[in-house]
């Protein structure tokens, strides 16, 4: 009777490190995959999407608005980036096999353009010059770090 309970208690002992050791390696494994995902090689096609949100961008350089282009980070008709645009409107369509975080960082780089807390495009911040960054109306320090959700109304300003 006591080998028994030995042996139970030796089973619940393993199952709950092998458990905690389960969830370690996923979560380590999730943040390697997060740092190792490069947004500008991989593709995506309207099909059997885990992920469909669509945040909206606006970008004011001295006050001006500035355009957006149209299919950015459309590569063929097979072959989208999972940040990509549609039209001019600002609107960003992030689609993804399944739901993981996208940032703002990540669409300038598909676009091909600087952004971060210190520059946008070939603006920079300076003792005269400044870059702020609202999502909803609400100030942000994230810049290229900012996670891009659905429905948020994200606007850049360089002054």
């Amino acid at each position: 009777k006591t080998t028994r309970k030995i042996f139970i208690w030796v089973l619940v002992i393993l199952g709950i490190g092998g458990g905690i050791f389960g969830i370690t390696r996923l979560n380590r494994q999730s943040s390697y995959d997060q740092a190792q995902f490069d947004v500008t090689t991989k593709c995506v096609t309207h099909g059997n999407l885990g992920m469909h949100i669509h945040p909206l961008l606006s970008i004011f350089i001295d006050g001006e608005k500035q355009d957006i282009p149209a299919n950015i980070g459309i590569v063929s008709s097979t072959c989208f980036r999972p940040i990509h645009t549609h039209d001019a409107s600002g609107k960003l369509h992030i689609e993804w096999r399944t739901v993981r975080d996208f940032t703002l960082g990540d669409f300038f780089k598909v676009w091909d353009r600087s952004f971060s807390k210190g520059q946008i495009f070939d603006y920079k911040v300076d003792k005269i010059h400044t870059l702020t960054i609202t999502v909803n109306g609400i100030p942000s320090e994230k810049y290229e770090d900012l996670i891009l959700k659905d429905g948020n109304r994200i606007e850049i300003h360089y002054e």
